[in-house]
């Protein structure tokens, strides 16, 4: 008894506990989905996620939990709380490798990874941006693994692994397509020109900002290429083409004139203008350093003050050693010691004497040297690690196809003997359908011979003699042999009539066979107007169709001519790809029930379906009719 007690109150408090997680994560929802209001604030918002974590219990961290971080970090990050926001991501990043969730891994790595971005953390930034792209390769998300590995090769860029960042933009190019990812494509394609211009190959330098000014449909991407592909003309001597770029630039009406962009178009401007020995230099050279000096932008006043130094170098050393005095101080702050060597790279140029410039010159190349090489050596290490990574995964992928392999070997014999039967069966009802089609056809000539049979017999046969009798009766003058005379030669026109009707139709020079047809209701009364009807038009069809097609149109022109009271008719003739379509309009009385045609119009119809064709009929009183029908050019 006291076991059994003892295990009744072990379940209750167990399927109490279960409640009470079930009602906690309700609450959680509820919660959630009052944070996704857009009417209310952000801080609102923020109250809301931070009520609704702490509804759900610590160990039980699912997606739910996972969402609301994600949207904490968010809120944060909307009032310019971007440190309260990195540290949201890195929980989120503990928690979803926890519970192993690549969707809000990759996501706040990649954040994680922008946040060392702005603060130039590039290390870190390298290491998070890969993280992430690893994550994506999971999700299969194309477009965020080539942003990222644009991201990396940015980063390889800045560390003057140029070499290495082409390779990872080129890598990138696989995950993007033309039409959807244009954006991305160029920046790749911009990324290259830069590196490839660092490595002084400044025609493919050249050539991929054009790609890139190309494939952008962003202005302002566009003019942040045009003016990279400026300065590379610069650099290669090119001025007045660098001048033509940047000149344009600057007449742009929508360039912000107090922007850091125009303030580096000016002063690439200015430089290049200088190069070819314009005048009035320094005042647009002070104008573009006092909008970087305004806007912080300490990159800016580095290329400035170095210009600047190197433009008053030659008749006022004491200015420019101050500018590189400038420049070296800028440089030991933003952590650029690329900088401070070419500015002591002057300084040797104006002061040789001075062995101070010398030594510190040689060290800081020596000391860049080593931190290239141990950042080149790193960022190899990780990409090493990953293709390693991919390695083992290929394996235990390949082993675990190996494994199931045997499994589907019945199976894949099973479909195997299905699909040949079912082969074999398709070629069954084609070979049908084929004599089917071609017994059809034969049964259509064999119709059409015999009209032509029964044609030739009437003409040669009957109305011959019965032409004969009327000739031996023109002698008698009995009035009553006279009005058999008349009634013989009524059926002598008849029979001819008949005879012309089921007569002969030539399929070659088919076209003059139908002109000449078409020609015969051409009357002062009713106009004929004929569009396409040329000899290319019937090439390939067969003579069962032409001569279908022949009696069609001789049963709508006798039907024009005997109902209609049509004083214009239009005829047109197409093809459309693998179909002949002939088009039927006349202006006459036209028709109020057009389901009771009469036996003409049912015939010709009867005959388009025979040869596989569709038959169209409208009309409505006082608007005539219209008529289409078409035809398969190469059926069976």
């Amino acid at each position: 008894m006291f076991c059994t007690v003892l295990v009744l109150a072990i379940a209750c408090q167990k399927r109490n506990t279960l409640v009470k997680k079930s009602d906690q994560n309700t609450n959680a929802q509820l919660l959630f989905a009052k944070s996704k209001n857009k009417s209310i604030s952000t801080i609102a918002r923020l109250k809301y996620l931070d009520s609704a974590l702490k509804s759900i219990p610590g160990e039980s961290f699912d997606s739910l939990a996972l969402a609301i971080l994600y949207n904490k970090s968010y809120c944060h990050y909307q009032l310019g709380q971007k440190d309260s926001s990195h540290y949201h991501d890195k929980g989120l990043l503990k928690k979803a490798l926890q519970v192993d969730n690549h969707f809000y891994a990759a996501r706040s790595s990649k954040d994680i990874a922008i946040y060392y971005d702005n603060r130039q953390a590039y290390d870190s930034a390298f290491f998070y941006h890969n993280l992430s792209k690893n994550y994506f390769i999971s999700l299969k998300d194309s477009a965020q693994i080539g942003r990222r590995l644009i991201r990396l090769g940015i980063i390889q860029q800045n560390h003057n692994d140029h070499f290495g960042a082409k390779e990872t933009l080129t890598e990138a190019f696989q995950y993007f397509k033309m039409a959807k990812d244009d954006k991305y494509i160029a920046a790749v394609y911009n990324g290259l020109g830069t590196n490839n211009r660092k490595l002084l190959n400044r025609v493919d330098a050249i050539n991929y900002y054009q790609k890139a000014i190309k494939t952008s449909n962003s202005k302002n991407d566009i003019k942040a290429y045009q003016n990279n592909l400026a300065v590379t003309y610069t650099d290669n001597g090119d001025y007045h083409k660098s001048i033509g770029i940047l000149k344009k630039l600057l007449a742009d009406s929508l360039l912000n004139r107090n922007s850091i962009r125009y303030a580096r178009i000016l002063h690439n401007y200015t430089y290049a203008s200088w190069k070819i020995g314009a005048s009035n230099i320094e005042e647009p050279f002070n104008t573009a350093l006092q909008i970087r000096i305004e806007k912080n932008d300490g990159r800016g006043q580095i290329a400035s003050y170095t210009d600047m130094a190197e433009y008053y170098m030659a008749y006022a050393p004491n200015r420019s050693r101050a500018y590189l005095d400038k420049v070296i101080a800028l440089s030991k702050r933003l952590k650029i010691p690329k900088a401070e060597t070419d500015a002591l790279k002057l300084l040797m140029k104006i002061s040789p004497k001075n062995n101070g410039f010398k030594s510190r010159y040689i060290f800081l190349k020596d000391s860049l040297y080593d931190e290239e090489l141990r950042v080149k050596t790193q960022f190899a290490k990780m990409k090493y690690d990953d293709n390693l990574k991919q390695e083992v995964i290929t394996a235990l992928e390949t082993e675990t196809q190996l494994q199931t392999a045997e499994l589907f070997k019945q199976r894949t014999q099973k479909i195997m003997y299905l699909s040949f039967s079912s082969l074999f069966l398709f070629i069954g009802i084609v070979l049908f359908f084929f004599i089917k089609q071609k017994h059809r056809r034969e049964k259509l000539n064999e119709i059409y011979a015999t009209e032509k049979r029964i044609s030739q017999k009437i003409h040669d046969e009957l109305a011959n003699d019965i032409y004969g009798v009327m000739t031996s009766m023109q002698h008698s003058k009995d009035l009553e042999k006279e009005n058999m005379l008349d009634t013989l030669e009524n059926i002598y026109n008849r029979t001819r009539d008949i005879s012309h009707e089921t007569g002969d139709i030539k399929t070659k020079d088919y076209h003059l066979e139908l002109k000449k047809l078409l020609s015969q209701y051409q009357t002062l009364e009713t106009t004929i107007t004929v569009k396409g009807l040329d000899e290319a038009l019937w090439e390939n069809i067969q003579d069962y169709k032409k001569i279908a097609t022949y009696r069609v149109l001789n049963e709508l022109m006798v039907n024009m001519k005997k109902h209609s009271k049509a004083s214009l008719v239009a005829l047109s003739f197409e093809r459309q790809k693998k179909f002949l379509k002939i088009s039927y309009a006349d202006n006459g009385i036209g028709m109020k029930n057009i389901e009771k045609k009469g036996i003409g119009l049912q015939n010709a119809e009867n005959r388009i379906y025979t040869i596989d064709g569709t038959f169209i009929f409208d009309s409505e009183p006082e608007k005539g009719i219209k008529i289409s029908f078409l035809f398969p050019i190469d059926t069976i």
